[in-house]
């Protein structure tokens, strides 16, 4: 599935879609999001973030998903620990070093 694309063809919007599209098409979009998962699992990213959010839900009156989702997002962000980053970091860039190889081939 394509996303809207922006006006103008050479800015970094643009990259960015052609980026997600091509990781959707080829399938490498749901391998990496599989692989952050089971690498977060590993971790327990997962229960240090359900521990954060019950707190949250416990001091807040009238707690909502979006409030307690917004309130934890950065912290969640940061507490990905740095080698899982990385790890994806390399797959992602060997992704487009592949994409960009096979284009001026």
């Amino acid at each position: 599935m394509s996303t809207a694309r922006p006006k103008n063809e050479n800015s970094a919007d643009v990259i960015k879609v052609k980026v997600h599209d091509k990781l959707l098409e080829t399938g490498e979009y749901e391998r990496m999001k599989s692989f952050l998962r089971e690498k977060l699992l590993e971790a327990g990213w997962f229960d240090e973030i359900n521990v954060l959010a019950l707190d949250k839900l416990s001091t807040q009156e009238k707690p909502s998903f979006e409030t307690v989702a917004e309130s934890l997002e950065t912290q969640a962000l940061d507490m990905i620990p740095d080698d899982i980053k990385i790890e994806l970091l390399r797959k992602i860039r060997g992704f487009l070093d592949t994409w960009v190889e096979s284009k001026n081939s």
